[in-house]
């Protein structure tokens, strides 16, 4: 019998294995969130089938990452081509997994923020593809966090403290909350809506008030480079809007997995 431990690399990696399968789930649950086709949610328990030619897919052809490369990238029946975002979220969420695996050890923390990462992951491509936030998905996930936090007497879900504006779930969920929103009143809404100042205050939650700040900072600085390098490329305007919360999402868990030694290299403790 295996014994798995967080001094071992069996645990990040079984985490990783399992993320990717079940990321794959979440990728259609998202796909199909606003679709005519997920009118009801048993749509969701429909066989997946190709976008372009309508062929049902087998089991060997919905293998994470293996099969998109097995098939060079194109579907078996039509031969139509698949889109890169398929094995590269997986790879991304997969590493999402198990980065928070490695950072938390087997504890059931780190089985309440593999929960967590698994809504955002859906708010997140959501989000990619129709740049709107769901309440549904939101309030449910801010009123959980807020009760695990506080019944088991953690500063944020990742029961660290900092020294920066401290590190309460509260002061977070107004410092994500009220920058974000600062940003939307400004430029009345033309870069940010509602929905990422409403993110922002549940991320604010789950990190509290020091790493937020760091999870804001890795958000614009990733989405700063994805848009100017998209315009670069001339697949955006100027005048085109990019989803800002799979940057926030980003940023989450870069503060998550090394918010306290950013920190702590920026403050020079």
């Amino acid at each position: 019998m295996l014994y798995f431990d967080a001094a071992t690399n069996w645990w990040p990696l079984l985490a990783g294995v399992i993320g990717l399968n079940i990321v794959s789930y979440l990728h259609v649950v998202a796909l199909r969130w606003f679709s005519q086709q997920a009118e009801s949610p048993q749509n969701l328990k429909n066989r997946s089938r190709c976008p372009q030619c309508g062929a049902t897919l087998r089991w060997y052809e919905l293998l994470p990452v293996i099969s998109f490369f097995v098939q060079r990238g194109r579907c078996r029946s039509c031969k139509g081509s698949i889109h890169w975002r398929y094995p590269l979220i997986e790879l991304v969420c997969s590493l999402v997994f198990a980065g928070i695996a490695w950072r938390f050890g087997m504890s059931w923390q780190t089985g309440f923020l593999l929960v967590v990462a698994s809504v955002l992951i859906v708010v997140g491509l959501i989000d990619l593809d129709t740049q709107f936030i769901p309440d549904r998905l939101l309030l449910p996930l801010a009123i959980v966090a807020t009760v695990v936090i506080v019944v088991a007497g953690w500063a944020n879900a990742t029961a660290q403290t900092g020294t920066i504006l401290g590190s309460s779930w509260y002061v977070g969920a107004a410092l994500g909350a009220g920058s974000i929103g600062v940003i939307v009143a400004v430029t009345r809404g033309r870069g940010m809506g509602i929905g990422d100042i409403k993110l922002a205050g549940i991320l604010g939650i789950l990190l509290g008030g020091s790493q937020v700040l760091v999870a804001l900072f890795a958000a614009f600085v990733i989405g700063a480079f994805v848009g100017l390098s998209l315009i670069a490329s001339k697949r955006l305007t100027l005048k085109s809007r990019l989803p800002f919360g799979p940057f926030l999402i980003l940023g989450w868990f870069i503060a998550l997995i090394w918010g306290p030694a950013i920190l702590s290299w920026y403050t020079g403790s």
